[in-house]
């Protein structure tokens, strides 16, 4: 339950992240602190191993996103 809820969190920070960026307009790097924030929620839920899989699901998302439009 631990690992779900970590993964759930990690999500959320990463399409929070993404939506910001995306209202900015917002080209380039995330906030600083996103990846320590995303690592935190990971340790803490023990999901590290969950970690990669979070923001390369994200990623692909917006790589789709980005070419539909």
């Amino acid at each position: 339950m631990r690992q779900a809820e970590a993964c759930n969190e990690m999500m959320i920070v990463v399409w929070v992240q993404v939506l910001a960026m995306k209202d900015e307009g917002a080209n380039g790097y995330p906030d600083p602190e996103l990846f320590s924030i995303l690592v935190g929620k990971a340790d803490a839920g023990e999901a590290r191993r969950h970690l990669r899989n979070a923001i390369e699901g994200a990623l692909r998302s917006i790589a789709g996103d980005g070419a539909s439009s």
